[in-house]
Formats: structure tokens, C-alpha cells, sequence
């Protein structure tokens, strides 16, 4: 799975991926040439006291550490190149696969989580490949190169790498072993610090207005000694390579000496033999360390990895019909429609039968936590029904392409959310192709052209995140032209006029029966004077629909509604 992981988006720069490790290899033998030549220079130039033979080789030398400063740098350029590219469509690949995943599915992920995966974890991956390229082909062709070349310059004196290759090798593969779950705690542990910063700086009011900043500090100190204790662990483990590998060179240095003096005494060695011998063996210990510190790095990343193609492993909940054009006309029927989030779960919504015609005001009222959102969400099939069917002009909504039905049908949440940039762009988002005129008119129908039309840059506006510079009644009435701009056949209110006074309520439903005659709406209310003129009303209860009729038929048939209507008597009356 990794592999296919990797091919998938290595693929593409497939030449760059075969030359790059040409341009290694280029420098990789430059650099074993190197310790040969020096050699060279101290047996036949300096012990023979020719020095033209010295100036010679120095100036081979030379021309091949530019060849290997070349080769290097191309390789810089190609593994940088590689992993930039590769970390940009992973990216946007993965950003692409959560778009694509339906609500059922982002129900199991936190946003915070989302984006550490998307942020970190990519660019984790993405150094691996940069490693890869620039020390991951080095360091192996590095290590094998000069255990050859070192048997041939000082046969007697290889046992001492053998053994230090033997030794390091165990140890290098013990602490990786043992740091990969330090790495993974790691992770998780960033993930949960994120989760409690998302929560803290979105509801940052909330926390100063109940003056909870010591408890939420409190908490945060604990997630972020989690972290400081995870990251700990898989850093000591990191910081004993080190040393570990120093203790190995200069033992390895010092055997070198002793036992390779003793040969040069003896007359079986030569003195420039032990400098190219230390030299390779120097080069292998470095190999080693350079391959150690990157198993480390690849450990990271591996974890990174198994993060990201578990995003890209889901499946989507809800898939669609190939894109077609449908016209909705507006009409909607739940027919025995029931809905749970999980199959542990309980019924949200049981047996919910009704019909809608199009053009008709439906009113949606009921107890906190009755289903009244859910029921809604299941018409443009944010979710899909356990049982039964949602139809729409006697089609089910599975019948219908993403795109068809998405276009023909505007929700409007209770929670305005507005996006960082220009007011009309935001009004815009219901409708891209939208002319002015046609954003003025949303605009009119919500009662936002009222205060819009006061401010200096008025539709040029620019919004802040989250529309933190608007109030909250303006950015419910931006909300609602953001609904109406598409001129959807079916239109859904999620208690959506709950921050609007009395008066500019009264006047977005007016605008929507003149404006919108041909529109089926759905409104969900906690207020009855805010459904009290719908043509039908839905009253639900604990997931049942069990009453349907005008108000003044509900007032005589159904106790709930009678009952929410006379608490709310007066002050909606």
C-alpha cells in the first residue's frame, strides 16, 4: 500500500526520478576517488619526493571535486523539485478527497485533526522525499563503496568495519524500532493539543464571558505536557544515535592506528594506506549516522503517511448518479422515513410521513433535540435516510446528481457562517454566476440592503473571518441573500432568522411569499410567530412527526404545539 502510495505521485516526474540518482551516484564516486588519491599523493609523490606527481594528482583532484559540487548541486535541485511537486498534489489531493466526503463521514474527525494532516503530516511526507533523493541514495551507495574500497586499500584492517558495521546496524535498528510508537503518541498528542486550541480560540468569547481562562489554561497544560512528554521520549531516543555512532568512529580510529602502525612497522602496510583506509572508514561511520538519523526521519514520516491514506481510504458515505440536468419543480414526501447517525445509535427521526407541493410554506417546530434539523438535513441529502425514502417531485433524491440537486435547493443555517473577503463574494457563494443585480436583490429580499447600503465600500465590503466585523442579526440577513441569490426551487430556514428583531423578521417572510411565490420553504422555528402564517406546520417529538396542519388547526388538535404556543403567549402574541 505504501508503495502505490508513493508511485502514485512519483509518477509523473519519472525522468527526474531515474536522473537524480545518476547525479549521486556522479558524487558518491567522486568522494570514494578521493581517499584513493590522497593515497596516492602520500605513497608515490611525498614518500618518493615527487613533487610533480603531488601537483599532478592535487589537480585531478581538483577537477573532480567540481564534477561532484555539480552533481551534487543538480541533485539538490531535482530531489527539491520532486518533493515540492509531490507535497503540493499530495496536498491538494487530500484536500480534495475531505471535500468529497460526506457529513456522516467529517461527523468522525475533528477539524483540527484535519488539518494537522493536511499541514503537518504532508510536510512530513514531503521530506522524506527530499531525504530520499539527496541522502537516502547516498548514504547506501556511500556505505557499500567504501567497504569496498576500503578491503582493497587495507584487507588486514577490515575485520574493524565488520564489526562496527554489525554493531551499529543492531543497535540503529533497536532505537528504531522502539521510538516509532514515541512518534506515533507524538502525533496523536499534537492532535488532541490542536483540537483543544480550535476549541478555545472559535469559542473565545464564550471562555472570557464565564471567565473560564484558568480552567481552559489548566486544560491546555495538560495536553501540552502530553505532547512535551511524547515528543520527549522520541527525542531522547533520536539524541542517542549520536553519541552512540561518535563512541563507534573513534574506536574505530583508534583500532585503525594501533593495529595498522603495528602492520606499517612490520612493512605490510603503507602509511598512505591507513590515511585512505581511516578515511573510508570514517565515510561508512558517517553513512551510518546519516542512515540512522534518517530511519528516524523515515519513522516520522511512515507514521505521517498511514495518517494521510486513512483519509484517503475512506469512502464516502453517500455517492450520486452520474451528472444529469433535472428541473425540480419543488414538491417533497417522506414516505416512512427513519434516520440514525450509527448503526449503535437510536432513531433520530421514525416514521416521518408527509407530503410537501411546491410553492407551499412549511413550518418545522418541536422540543430542543426533537429532529427537527435532521429531518431537514435528509432533503438536499446531507445525509441519507436508514429506511424509507425522501422523493422530490416523486423521484428519490438518490436518483438526482450532486450538482442537480444542490443547485435547486438553498439551506440557510441557524449559524451564519461567512467566509474572510468581499460582501458580495459571499452572497455570491449561493450563486457564482450571479450578476450585481442579481446579488442586490438577494440582498433586498433578506433586509440586508438596509445596512449594506450604508457602509462606505457597501457591496465591495470586506468581510472578516468568520464575519466578526458584521453583528449577528447582518450576518444571518447575508446568510439568507447568500440562500436566495441561486433562486432555489427549494429553500430551507434552520431557524435561520433567530438573531432578527420582530419587525425585519416579519419583513423577510413578507419579501419571500411576493419574491419567491414558486419556492417551497422549509422553516424551522422555536418561535411560533415565526411559522405561524405556513400553509402546513410539522410538529415533532422525540423523532415523530405527530401533528400536521394549519396553527389554528393545531391549536385545537395538538397539546405539544398548544402547549409551546401558550408558554410563548406572552411574547409572541
Amino acid at each position: 500500500m505504501l508503495y502505490k502510495f508513493f508511485v502514485k505521485y512519483l509518477k509523473p516526474y519519472k525522468k527526474i526520478v531515474f536522473i537524480a540518482p545518476i547525479f549521486m551516484l556522479t558524487e558518491v564516486i567522486v568522494d570514494l576517488f578521493q581517499p584513493f588519491l590522497i593515497q596516492q599523493i602520500i605513497d608515490k609523490g611525498l614518500g618518493a619526493g615527487n613533487i610533480n606527481y603531488v601537483i599532478r594528482i592535487g589537480f585531478f583532484m581538483c577537477i573532480l571535486s567540481l564534477i561532484g559540487i555539480l552533481a551534487g548541486l543538480s541533485t539538490i535541485y531535482l530531489s527539491s523539485k520532486i518533493s515540492q511537486n509531490f507535497g503540493g498534489y499530495l496536498r491538494e489531493d487530500t484536500f480534495k478527497k475531505i471535500m468529497s466526503l460526506s457529513f456522516k463521514n467529517l461527523d468522525h474527525q475533528s477539524p483540527s485533526n484535519l488539518i494537522i494532516r493536511l499541514t503537518n503530516d504532508v510536510t512530513q511526507v514531503q521530506n522524506l522525499i527530499l531525504m530520499s533523493f539527496r541522502i537516502l541514495v547516498r548514504a547506501p551507495l556511500l556505505l557499500v563503496g567504501s567497504f569496498f574500497m576500503a578491503f582493497f586499500t587495507a584487507k588486514s584492517l577490515s575485520p574493524i568495519i565488520v564489526i562496527l558495521v554489525i554493531v551499529i546496524t543492531v543497535v540503529l535498528y533497536i532505537i528504531v524500532h522502539k521510538s516509532t510508537p514515541f512518534f506515533t503518541n507524538s502525533q496523536k498528542a499534537l492532535d488532541r493539543l490542536n483540537t483543544v486550541l480550535n476549541e478555545n480560540f472559535t469559542g473565545i468569547r464564550a471562555v472570557k464571558a464565564f471567565v473560564r481562562e484558568d480552567y481552559e489554561i489548566n486544560k491546555f497544560d495538560k495536553k501540552n505536557e502530553n505532547l512535551y512528554s511524547s515528543s520527549t521520549k522520541a527525542s531522547l531516543a533520536t539524541a542517542l544515535i549520536m553519541p552512540f555512532l561518535m563512541l563507534c568512529v573513534n574506536f574505530g580510529i583508534v583500532a585503525s592506528l594501533y593495529f595498522g602502525g603495528q602492520f606499517v612497522i612490520g612493512g605490510t602496510l603503507a602509511v598512505g594506506q591507513i590515511v585512505a583506509f581511516i578515511n573510508y572508514l570514517l565515510q561508512i561511520l558517517v553513512s551510518l549516522l546519516i542512515s540512522g538519523m534518517l530511519l528516524m526521519n523515515v519513522s516520522r514520516a511512515i507514521v505521517s503517511v498511514k495518517r494521510i491514506i486513512e483519509i484517503h481510504d475512506m469512502q464516502p458515505d453517500i455517492t450520486y448518479k452520474t451528472e444529469t440536468v433535472d428541473n425540480i419543480k419543488g414538491d417533497v414526501t417522506f414516505d416512512h422515513v427513519y434516520f440514525k447517525y450509527s448503526d449503535n445509535d437510536e432513531y433520530i427521526l421514525k416514521d416521518i410521513n408527509f407530503d410537501a407541493k411546491a410553492g407551499e410554506t412549511v413550518g418545522i417546530i418541536g422540543l430542543t433535540g426533537s429532529g427537527k434539523s435532521t429531518l431537514a438535513d435528509l432533503i438536499p441529502r446531507l445525509y441519507d435516510t436508514t429506511k424509507g425514502k425522501v422523493l422530490i417531485d416523486n423521484k428519490d433524491v438518490k436518483e438526482y446528481s450532486e450538482k442537480s440537486l444542490r443547485s435547486q435547493i438553498s439551506i440557510v443555517l441557524q449559524k451564519a457562517i461567512l467566509f474572510a473577503g468581499k460582501l458580495n463574494t459571499n452572497i455570491r457563494y449561493g450563486n457564482q454566476s450571479a450578476s450585481d443585480i442579481e446579488v442586490e436583490e438577494a440582498a433586498e429580499t433578506a433586509q440586508a440592503k438596509e445596512f449594506i447600503d450604508k457602509f462606505p465600500e457597501k457591496y465591495e465590503k470586506f468581510i472578516s473571518q468568520k464575519g466578526s466585523n458584521l453583528s449577528g442579526g447582518q450576518r444571518q440577513r447575508v446568510s439568507i441573500a447568500r440562500g436566495l441569490v441561486g433562486e432555489p426551487k427549494i429553500l430551507i430556514l434552520d431557524d435561520s432568522t433567530s438573531a432578527l428583531d420582530a419587525k425585519s423578521e416579519a419583513l423577510v417572510k413578507e419579501a419571500l411569499a411576493n419574491e419567491h411565490k414558486d419556492t417551497t420553504t422549509f422553516i424551522i422555528a422555536q418561535k411560533i410567530s415565526s411559522i405561524k402564517t405556513a400553509d402546513k406546520i410539522l410538529v415533532i417529538d422525540a423523532g415523530k412527526l405527530i401533528s400536521i396542519g394549519t396553527h389554528e388547526e393545531l391549536l385545537k388538535s395538538s397539546e405539544l404545539y398548544k402547549e409551546i404556543y401558550e408558554s410563548q403567549l406572552g411574547k409572541e402574541a
